[in-house]
């Protein structure tokens, strides 16, 4: 029987930090695949979209949102489509 993406991200969501972030890592590499092909490059566009999105916080373009307000969100989202 196959598992459907919503039970893979249940049971992703259990799993330490460290797994889910090597997880949320590969999909994304596997999506931007055209924009980045090596680790250097990839840890290089990072790094530019993290300074860019740093600057817009600093700049007060953008207002943050507590990670657990973001989580339940999601979690809401992710959940409520059962």
């Amino acid at each position: 029987m196959p598992r459907t993406a919503r039970k893979i991200v249940e049971e992703a969501l259990l799993l330490p930090e460290l797994e889910r972030d090597a997880i949320a890592t590969a999909l994304w590499k596997s999506l931007h695949s055209d924009v980045c092909d090596t680790n250097e490059e990839w840890e290089r566009e990072w790094a530019a979209e993290l300074e860019r999105r740093c600057k817009e916080i600093d700049e007060g373009k953008v207002q943050m949102i507590p990670h657990e307000e973001v989580m339940a969100t999601l979690r809401a989202k992710i959940f409520s489509r059962r």
